[in-house]
């Protein structure tokens, strides 16, 4: 059966596969206690990581982590080295890595489905992501789609 919940699944394991071949590519193992950030940058990344593939709403995310926006914005450049919209759009082609990965999707279904309008929209991101077009992820034997 192909449910919500079984796809939820099947995609958080996909994911945390990802993260330890990261980690033993590098060498390290898993940390025993995850890096810290501040409280607000801590709750403006859980609710994104919720709501990863809705649109990013700044306002929504300020109240979420209880903080201004230019107090949120400050902390997350700081600690995050990046904007909270610059996360946003690297975790959703993190996730699409992984969906690539999963064989389950063509390259055009997953751009779509990370909120890509044109497919050589996405492939010019991800290659500036991870430095190959998306379609050199997709497992062997698996039709290519045009990036």
């Amino acid at each position: 059966q192909n449910s919500a919940a079984t796809r939820f699944l099947e995609e958080e394991i996909i994911k945390e596969l990802y993260y330890l071949c990261l980690d033993r590519e590098a060498g390290a193992e898993r940390a025993a206690e995850a890096r810290r950030y501040s409280l607000p940058v801590e709750r403006a990344m859980a609710f994104v990581e919720a709501r990863l593939f809705d649109e990013l709403d700044l306002a929504a995310l300020s109240h979420a982590s209880a903080a201004s926006e230019s107090t949120l914005l400050r902390a997350f450049k700081r600690e995050v080295g990046c904007t909270p919209g610059a996360y946003w759009r690297l975790r959703r082609l993190d996730e699409s890595l992984l969906m690539l990965r999963a064989g389950r999707w063509s390259v055009t279904e997953i751009a779509a489905r990370i909120g890509y309008e044109s497919s050589s929209a996405f492939g010019q991101a991800f290659q500036a992501r991870f430095g190959k077009p998306p379609s050199r992820f997709l497992p062997k034997g698996k039709a290519r789609a045009a990036p």
